[in-house]
């Protein structure tokens, strides 16, 4: 069964980080909604949700988020971006998520990056949706025609009137980024510590310390 088309447009953003982020900045500047995994996570610290907390209290203890607590937060989001569309640039990441993501709303659209057409994560994600929604771009310029054609397109909105209080947001930002690369550091020391582990007990390594004996 089909999930039902959500109140807001969601477009899907699929592709290598950086061209991903120059077409999405773009878009968000028309109008768009841009839904990041970061950005979110900050968000919900900052208002002390319970999604928030339970984020925090994760990173605190350098733990993976799970993607159901990922999910919930993004379900969330989209509902929140009245009137969107909503575009989704690094979540879902595989197939997986894509159909979980699906259970709550259909998707409305694909902007699939050239660079992307031989990377099979990509193709593994794409190839369950209809080729009609699915468009490949290489550039902002490219991204806008075929939201148009889709009748995607979005109106500019004014900058908000009232930005957080800059003291506030970065403090915590740099909480969630300073938790974001020490998860990075300690996956970086654990893949040394498994080479270290590989090299020292190889045939080759064995062979070396009998001989010096």
């Amino acid at each position: 069964m089909a999930a039902p088309a959500a109140a807001v447009p969601v477009i899907l953003v699929v592709g290598p980080a950086l061209e991903k982020e120059k077409i999405c900045k773009g878009l968000e500047r028309t109008g768009y909604v841009l839904l990041e995994t970061q950005a979110l996570l900050t968000a919900e610290i900052r208002a002390g949700s319970p999604v928030g907390q339970q984020v925090q209290s994760l990173m605190m203890e350098r733990k993976i988020v799970p993607q159901s607590l990922l999910l919930d937060m993004f379900r969330e989001a989209i509902l929140r971006a009245v009137p969107g569309p909503a575009l989704l640039s690094d979540f879902p990441r595989s197939a997986l998520q894509l159909k979980r993501l699906q259970e709550h709303f259909s998707v409305a659209h694909v902007l699939q990056l050239q660079h992307s057409l031989s990377d099979r994560t990509a193709a593994d994600m794409v190839g369950t949706l209809p080729e009609t929604s699915v468009s490949v771009v290489e550039s902002l310029a490219e991204a806008q025609a075929a939201l148009r054609r889709a009748g995607l397109e979005c109106a500019p909105r004014p900058p908000p009137s009232q930005p957080v209080p800059p003291s506030q947001s970065v403090a915590e930002e740099a909480v969630v980024e300073e938790a974001f690369k020490e998860l990075h550091e300690r996956s970086a020391r654990m893949a040394d510590n498994m080479r270290g582990s590989y090299t020292a007990t190889s045939p080759s390594a064995r062979a070396k310390g009998g001989g010096s004996g």
